[in-house]
């Protein structure tokens, strides 16, 4: 008698998670998270809004920390806003990458590495 033991699903390697961190600089210091949620939800489902602030002072480090539902949508976000969108009163554009820890997907991290030779 011979019974197969069915193993749990378990998600395929390279499936993207649902929520996908991103980084935000250069958002100046009056930024709110209403502002980022309308900027960054031209692209996609904008899950949280967390704006970096001073222990002390609880004033804005000029950066944030948002959450998007799906990665295309962070990749759409990152796409269209990195280095192209200055926020009021800011003289630089925002820089908007995914989060350390989230990484760029397989390819980003493949094509970072050094061939060898």
């Amino acid at each position: 008698d011979s019974t197969i033991m069915s193993e749990p699903a378990l998600p395929q390697t390279g499936e993207a998670p649902k929520n996908v961190k991103l980084f935000v600089g250069q958002i100046g210091r009056n930024t709110v998270e209403d502002d980022m949620k309308a900027l960054l939800g031209k692209y996609g489902s904008v899950m949280d809004v967390n704006i970096i602030k001073d222990k002390i002072t609880g004033t804005s480090k000029g950066c944030c920390f948002v959450v998007m539902s799906s990665r295309s949508e962070a990749q759409a976000a990152i796409t269209g806003l990195d280095k192209q969108h200055s926020m009021p009163g800011m003289p630089n554009a925002i820089q908007v990458s995914f989060a350390k820890g989230e990484g760029g997907g397989p390819a980003a991290a493949a094509t970072s590495l050094e061939p060898e030779r």
